[in-house]
């Protein structure tokens, strides 16, 4: 490895680096936040560390950004798909982050191309593309997972609700409840709805608006039974008592499915996993073992149908280990 692959090598941990500290900051200052009432602040401790500079650069350059933002019609209109994201920042926030991490992997294509002197511009703009759509997948993955959170608390949620009915609280109170009695996501969430009920809205139409926020089939059909008790009339507790078993039933199912499927999941990961360990063992022996696939088109070719082969081997491993 030549002394360019080392700087690069040392500038792409430094952008990893530096996406981590301004990822987590948000939750950092929460923390702060929680624990500052306990500690005993120090004056004279004035001097910012590495991280809290790092931070206090992108808030700056990000608020310049958020201002010329604002301004743009275009960027108004498309901070709209943004907006289920708004547990972690405002729309338009978000957008000027995804502009702070593009110019953060410009900048490291400028240091490293400057470095070996072969500079090109279509390089550049493909890094500032990849800094800004890299923000993208840290949102995806992050929704995933906040779902999933959501989802496994979802009849905790029901239950409680259930119960206020019971105990003769009305529906406000009762999602007042669960807000105040679960943690999490799903916490954040009923708040939200309790707050779109004392805006007016009804009680369809706040889990209806639930619904598009986390796109989870649970909450579709709590909203669909909501819809069918405004039409139909009835009993509210009778419904949320039939959500309940109907929820109950299928986490049931559910964890039988995956004690079931469990093994056959290990088997598709190793099998997924195979290939890419052959190829990093043969290049950790021999860097230089593909070298002669890239030199011709043929090689090029071959390399690509490979790589057509592997998604058609993933696709038919899940198929086989798949349980209907």
């Amino acid at each position: 490895m030549g002394n360019f692959e080392y700087v690069r090598l040392i500038l792409v941990i430094i952008v990893l680096i530096i996406g981590f500290i301004l990822l987590k900051s948000n939750k950092s200052n929460k923390y702060n936040n929680r624990i500052s009432k306990y500690t005993v602040k120090n004056n004279s401790a004035k001097r910012l560390s590495l991280g809290d500079r790092v931070v206090n650069v992108h808030s700056n350059l990000r608020k310049s950004l958020v201002k010329y933002l604002k301004k743009s019609i275009y960027f108004k209109n498309k901070a709209i798909k943004y907006e289920r994201f708004s547990y972690i920042d405002t729309p338009i926030n978000l957008i000027a982050t995804k502009f702070t991490f593009s110019i953060l992997f410009g900048i490291v294509y400028i240091i490293s191309s400057m470095y070996e002197l072969n500079f090109e511009l279509p390089v550049l703009l493909l890094f500032l593309i990849i800094g800004y759509l890299s923000y993208n997948v840290y949102l995806l993955i992050n929704e995933h997972i906040r779902n999933k959170q959501i989802e496994q608390d979802l009849l905790k949620a029901i239950i409680i609700m259930n119960n206020a009915f019971k105990s003769g609280y009305n529906i406000t109170q009762a999602i007042e409840f669960v807000s105040k009695d679960l943690t999490g996501p799903i916490s954040d969430e009923f708040k939200r709805i309790s707050s779109d009920m004392k805006y007016g809205l009804e009680l369809k139409d706040v889990f209806d608006r639930f619904y598009t926020r986390v796109k989870l089939d649970d909450v579709k059909y709590i909203t669909s039974s909501l819809s069918l008790l405004n039409l139909t009339g009835g009993n509210l507790v009778g419904i949320f008592t039939s959500i309940e078993k109907s929820f109950t039933n299928s986490k049931r199912i559910k964890d039988e499915l995956n004690a079931m499927t469990s093994s056959s999941k290990l088997v598709f990961y190793i099998l997924l996993g195979m290939p890419i360990v052959i190829i990093i063992i043969l290049l950790w022996l021999d860097p230089t073992f593909f070298s002669p696939m890239f030199q011709n088109p043929l090689g090029i070719l071959l390399s690509f149908a490979a790589l057509i082969l592997y998604i058609f081997y993933i696709l038919v491993i899940r198929k086989i280990l798949r349980l209907e």
